[in-house]
């Protein structure tokens, strides 16, 4: 006789096939069949909430854990159709709670502090978690910082530098800026999602290098 436990987990497992399967459709560029795109959404308004009470353990900013949380997603989509579930090794939330975390220690790592582009922003922006042991730390940091993205001034955009500024130093909200900027919501997330992505990247090779001390720019 099938127990209400056991139920659940073939219940469980045929939603994560489903989704699966729904990724894969997409990943092809194909349209999935409906039932397929209903397990999604199921599964998308079941797991979200898991993981923010996740993330709010986390010491993020709202505006972080939002953003933590949309490249969150983007793992889970780009890694779900890896995943398989195995009684003797980690489950689906398991998975998925290694999926925030390493997400959000990122953001604790890579955080920009704005205090010295911006009065007291540049603490915000510098701040990478790990609280520097001196000023002369903290100062080289900040040189850092500011060279990365004068670097990436050239690199991108002037809409996506102005996105990435005004969401990541002077705090602005994402409606703020899609009307600043002419914008629509959905524009401003990506604009910051990718720029993110340039500046971390920039900001690690900049860490990378030996031998080598960034002269801060004029700002």
């Amino acid at each position: 006789m099938t127990t209400t436990t056991e139920q659940d987990r073939e219940s469980d497992q045929e939603l994560i096939d489903q989704t699966q399967a729904y990724l894969e459709y997409r990943s092809r560029g194909l349209d999935p069949p409906p039932p397929l795109a209903a397990a999604w959404d199921r599964f998308y308004d079941c797991h979200t909430p898991r993981l923010r009470a996740v993330l709010a353990h986390w010491h993020l900013t709202a505006a972080e854990r939002e953003d933590c949380l949309q490249e969150v997603w983007m793992a889970i989509v780009a890694h779900l159709s890896e995943f398989r579930p195995d009684p003797g090794r980690a489950c689906l939330s398991t998975w998925l709670t290694t999926v925030v975390r390493n997400k959000a220690a990122d953001v604790l790592r890579c955080r920009h502090p704005a205090a010295g582009l911006r009065g007291g922003a540049e603490d915000a922006l510098l701040d990478t978690g790990l609280d520097p042991a001196t000023d002369c730390e903290r100062h080289e940091m900040r040189d850092r910082v500011r060279g990365v993205l004068a670097e990436l001034s050239a690199r991108v955009s002037p809409t996506s530098y102005q996105v990435l500024y005004q969401r990541r130093i002077e705090g602005r909200t994402v409606s703020e800026i899609a009307v600043a900027l002419s914008l629509t919501p959905e524009q401003v997330r990506l604009h910051d999602y990718r720029t993110m992505h340039r500046f971390r990247a920039l900001f690690e090779r900049s860490m990378g290098r030996e031998n080598h001390r960034l002269r801060p720019p004029s700002i």
